[in-house]
C-alpha cells in the first residue's frame, strides 16, 4: 500500500513539474513576442 502512494505521489509531482515548465515557456515564448513586436513597432 505504501508503495503504490508514493508512486501516486512522484506522478502527481512529475505532472505539476510540467505543467509549471509548460507555463513558464509558455511565458517566456510571449514576453519574446511582446519585446521583438514592441521593437518593430518603434523601429529600434
Amino acid at each position: 500500500m505504501g508503495a503504490e502512494t508514493q508512486l501516486v505521489n512522484t506522478v502527481n509531482h512529475f505532472t505539476q513539474i510540467v505543467a509549471a515548465l509548460y507555463a513558464f515557456f509558455q511565458f517566456a515564448e510571449n514576453l519574446a513576442n511582446l519585446v521583438f513586436n514592441g521593437v518593430g513597432t518603434f523601429g529600434i
